[in-house]
């Protein structure tokens, strides 16, 4: 079966293949939620519920930049792909 077709049937998932575990990864991982932790125990009700709404637009903002620079991967890939195989790109509107 084709990459496609893996890909279309939902037998691969390409978020799944992106797990930075390192000791790194984790390690900050750890000092955020330590860090986050200490401060909402410095947090008013009203304030927590502020933070909160504020770590939810911080989340949602970074999924978009997250898809866009997807989108520009993908692209660039396709590009080099093409070129490396002496395919021409079609010309994009903007360029004409």
């Amino acid at each position: 079966m084709s990459i496609i077709e893996e890909l279309y049937n939902g037998n691969i998932y390409p978020p799944e293949q992106v797990t930075p575990e390192t000791a790194h990864t984790v390690k900050e991982e750890h000092e955020l939620g330590a860090a986050e932790s200490a401060l909402c125990d410095t947090l008013s009700a009203p304030q927590r519920e502020l933070f909160d709404e504020y770590k939810k637009r911080v989340s949602h903002l970074s999924d978009l930049y997250n898809l866009e620079f997807y989108r520009e991967g993908v692209r660039f890939g396709v590009a080099f792909l093409m070129e490396a195989l002496g395919l021409k790109l079609p010309e994009s509107p903007d360029e004409e």
